[in-house]
């Protein structure tokens, strides 16, 4: 899973991930490129539990990632944290408040926040997180549906929740909250069409989704 939607740095790191059908197929390396350049990935070291489906997020120096499942399954409430130009194993940040699978994280300079995810039920909540420090992540509203395998985007004002699937089909919805605030998310807009597992990013002034599923992959 990627670093998340907000870069304002020069390194793009990975961690974790699926390679195969197999219960052992989930991974637990971090890697990195660097992003003014070209070449392939290069290893970091590796996340505290091995697993796919994680969200992720990070800050111009740190990377964050939440969540997670193995094929067992084992659904995780870990959250890691790495410090995005040195190398190394990631540390223990805290937990998220309940484990999730496919959650959607965002975020800007200071906080992060991810949404949703399956518990295995499919969950509607916000929580957030500063950053620059560790501890477990707090309240911070509610999505209008309870979804996983969402995209996310943000600015350095709005993060923003798009598609996904809400049981018991994909949406086209875009939901949107302002980061340094709380509170439930308001309606954005929507998707072309609806779609989960697309990916998001975003720079100060747009924001784009791609590919996914509908359900073929675009």
């Amino acid at each position: 899973e990627t670093t998340g939607t907000y870069n304002a740095g020069t390194r793009g790191i990975f961690g974790g991930g699926f390679v195969g059908p197999g219960a052992s197929d989930h991974r637990d390396r971090i890697q990195y490129i660097n992003i003014a350049t070209l070449g392939d990935a290069i290893d970091a070291g590796d996340l505290t539990v091995s697993r796919y489906g994680n969200g992720a997020l990070a800050s111009a120096t740190r990377a964050v990632w939440a969540g997670g499942v193995i094929p067992a399954p084992a659904i995780y409430n870990t959250i890691d944290a790495v410090e995005i130009m040195s190398t190394g194993n990631a540390f223990d940040f805290g937990d998220l408040p309940t484990a999730a699978y496919y959650p959607g994280g965002f975020s800007n300079r200071t906080r992060g926040i991810y949404s949703g995810g399956a518990a295995p039920s499919l969950q509607a909540t916000l929580s957030y997180i500063t950053i620059s420090s560790k501890g477990n992540a707090q309240d911070f509203g509610d999505m209008g549906d309870g979804k996983n395998a969402h995209s996310t985007f943000s600015s350095p004002t709005r993060g923003v929740v798009a598609g996904g699937y809400i049981a018991p089909a994909r949406t086209n919805i875009m939901e949107y909250v302002t980061i340094t605030t709380t509170g439930n998310v308001k309606d954005f807009g929507d998707l072309t069409q609806a779609r989960n597992y697309g990916g998001g990013c975003g720079s100060a002034i747009r924001g784009l989704v791609g590919g996914g599923s509908t359900p073929t992959s675009p």
